[in-house]
């Protein structure tokens, strides 16, 4: 039986690894998730312990941005800046006996100027499928 003092003192370090969290202390991982099921202090500390190395992830990123690496910015758009309009759209048009049809893929976004510009129809005059939005 340990201590959740004990327990918060063998999460320094770890980066949340409960494995390695459960090596420190000499047990197996479903003990420690006991603990941070069973403490409020200690899920505290185990998530102040994940965010530390989220911390370190982003600081990295932001520093490959800085640097100019493209690939890092793109995901950095994707992932943070969805507010500012950078989103990925996935469409996908197949032709059938004529008839164009448009699949809007969940996640996306459809709004009234994409369906505009794609369609090339008024929104309520285009049919989107809202089971496969």
């Amino acid at each position: 039986m340990f201590t959740p003092k004990k327990v918060i003192s063998a999460m320094e370090g770890t980066g949340g690894i409960k494995t390695t969290i459960a090596a420190n202390l000499g047990c197996n991982r479903k003990t420690v998730d006991r603990y941070i099921e069973r403490y409020p202090t200690v899920k505290d500390a185990y998530d102040e312990e994940c965010d530390r190395v989220g911390d370190i992830v982003e600081s990295n990123i932001v520093k490959k941005c800085r640097d100019g690496d493209v690939t890092m910015l793109i995901f950095y758009a994707k992932t943070k800046l969805k507010n500012r309009g950078y989103i990925e759209k996935n469409i996908v048009q197949n032709e059938f006996e004529g008839e164009t049809g448009v699949l809007v893929v969940p996640g996306m976004l459809a709004d009234k100027d994409w369906i505009k510009t794609f369609t090339g129809k008024e929104p309520e005059e285009a049919i989107i499928d809202e089971e496969a939005a």
